[in-house]
């Protein structure tokens, strides 16, 4: 039995510190960490991994939790009783001596998870019960036995492995991708030139330096690693069958004049006018591309951004194009900074097969059982204003921000405010439009 007197000792006690240099031992020798351990001062709270020698330094600092007794991130197992339950709840008092120790800690674990109370083990249930048969609640009787089943359920929980031999995690980056194949979880790694200049893509993907900063694909030389090489072959989108809803933009949709769905737009129509072939067959794919960076660590202090790049399909019923299962996940874009104006450097793989989708591809209808050539085509993007500069090439900043109205763009610089003030525009209205004449009071605003 591991001596744990000197953790309630005085922090700087001789005892304290010798203590401290013996709970070092002890986790060092049952680290499966390579060599680090958890750290059980009262800052890291068992939460972090450290090098030995740190975590002796935070518990000199910080101090260790106290309340720490069984130290089961550090190697120690619990010691665990079975309790013997029958017709009326008794428990061995051999046992109950035996288990005090290790009951005063998982008890309140157990009367957390379960919401109840769980008595002592070193009290007398007998007692408990032979008053509850004596007032006739043979209810409360039951409702006793069922928790102390339950709380040695839980104890017999404890020794079993979270992780055992058969089902263990992967330890090589070769073993994950192996598990991540069998889950149809792929994916195709594109490599960047560190100055967003171009990708290591098609007729690039052999290359090891920048054809216009010239600067190396590789940190160093000796980084160079044939498995790293991206394939030839360019990702292919692969034919799919189209069911009956992708064709209720056009056979399933109410046509009163009432705008519900994209397809009740002008810009729908209008593109349908301008390409009528695209529009003959319902079947072809309408879609939206929505893209904006975020920082997927929750706090703005930590340098990263990811740019996700989804595809929304319009020939669904507006309850079901937006759900999550319908919205592609065409590509992520990760990084210490976002795209910017290169984005157009990242999104070329999808262009290319954009285009190719426009061209058409062998695709089959299952509810119609035949094969036809399906098309799809980019309606429009979603986006906020910053985010449709990158994409669309056109300055949202400056003397002509207004991408509507370009040079027509009503500014005037503010002297004093230094930016850019906008006005003129009431001259979209109509003018019959009230608002078009009103006179709006600078200091109500």
């Amino acid at each position: 039995m591991v001596d744990k007197s000197w953790m309630d000792a005085p922090r700087f006690s001789t005892n304290h510190l010798a203590g401290i240099e013996r709970f070092l031992s002890f986790a060092i020798e049952k680290s499966v960490f390579n060599e680090k351990i958890y750290c059980p001062c009262y800052r890291c709270n068992n939460r972090i991994l450290h090098e030995p020698h740190i975590v002796g330094e935070h518990l000199r600092l910080h101090g260790i939790i106290k309340e720490y007794k069984h130290w089961i991130f550090h190697g120690e197992s619990i010691e665990r009783t079975s309790v013997q339950t029958n017709q009326t709840v008794r428990t061995s008092p051999s046992i109950c001596m035996q288990s005090q120790d290790n009951e005063a800690d998982l008890r309140d674990l157990i009367t957390d998870a379960l919401g109840i109370n769980i008595p002592t083990l070193n009290e007398s249930f007998d007692g408990v019960s032979s008053e509850f048969q004596n007032n006739g609640r043979e209810d409360d009787v039951n409702e006793a036995q069922r928790a102390t089943e339950r709380a040695t359920t839980l104890l017999d929980d404890c020794d079993i492995p979270l992780y055992p031999d058969e089902h263990t995690i992967p330890t090589t980056y070769y073993e994950v991708k192996k598990k991540i194949s069998a889950l149809n979880l792929g994916y195709v790694k594109i490599d960047a030139c560190p100055n967003d200049c171009i990708l290591y893509w098609g007729d690039a993907s052999k290359k090891i330096s920048c054809d216009v900063c010239k600067r190396s694909r590789w940190q160093s030389s000796n980084e160079l690693d044939v498995d790293e090489q991206v394939d030839d072959s360019c990702r292919r989108p692969k034919p799919a069958k189209t069911a009956q809803s992708m064709r209720w933009h056009k056979e399933g949709r109410t046509k009163d004049g009432i705008l519900r769905h994209p397809a009740d737009g002008s810009a729908w129509d209008a593109f349908d006018k301008r390409f009528p072939d695209f529009a003959s067959d319902p079947r072809n794919v309408r879609l939206g591309l929505a893209s904006d960076g975020f920082n997927p660590f929750r706090t703005i202090s930590t340098s990263h951004s990811t740019w996700p790049v989804l595809l929304i399909p319009y020939n669904l019923e507006p309850w079901a194009c937006m759900k999550q299962s319908s919205i592609i996940l065409s590509m992520v874009i990760p990084g210490e900074k976002g795209p910017g104006n290169d984005i157009d450097v990242y999104i070329q793989p999808l262009i290319k097969e954009l285009k190719q989708l426009w061209t058409g591809i062998d695709a089959f209808d299952s509810s119609a059982s035949e094969s036809f050539t399906l098309r799809a085509c980019l309606l429009w993007t979603i986006n906020d204003f910053p985010a449709y500069a990158n994409l669309s090439g056109w300055s949202t900043k400056g003397r002509v921000a207004c991408p509507i109205c370009a040079e027509k763009t009503e500014s005037r610089w503010l002297r004093y405010g230094r930016k850019f003030c906008y006005m003129g525009y009431r001259r979209w209205l109509s003018t019959e439009n009230l608002f078009r004449k009103k006179v709006v009071n600078s200091m109500a605003l």
